[in-house]
C-alpha cells in the first residue's frame, strides 16, 4: 500500500505501507518505483500487511463504537 503521511494514515499502515508527502508526485513516484522494482521489499510488506491487517476486525471496531457512544452520553 501507498498512501499519503497525512491525517490518520499512519496509525492505520504503520509500518507496512509506504507513504509518501502529500502533493509530492516525485515522491509518490519514488515509493511506486520502489515497490514495483523490490520484489523482496513488496513480498514483505505484503506479508506484513496480512498480518496487520488481523488487528481491524469488524468486532473490534464495534467495541471501539459502542465504547465511544457510551463514553459520550455519559455510560460506563
Amino acid at each position: 500500500v501507498i498512501i499519503a503521511n497525512a491525517a490518520s494514515m499512519p496509525e492505520v499502515g504503520g509500518n507496512v505501507a509506504r507513504y509518501f508527502k502529500p502533493g509530492d508526485f516525485t515522491d509518490l513516484a519514488n515509493s511506486i518505483a520502489s515497490l514495483v522494482t523490490d520484489d523482496a521489499l513488496r513480498s514483505n510488506l505484503g506479508m506484513l500487511g496480512v498480518e496487520r491487517a488481523r488487528h481491524f476486525t469488524v468486532s473490534k471496531m464495534a467495541e471501539a463504537t459502542a465504547a465511544a457512544y457510551k463514553s459520550l452520553l455519559g455510560g460506563d
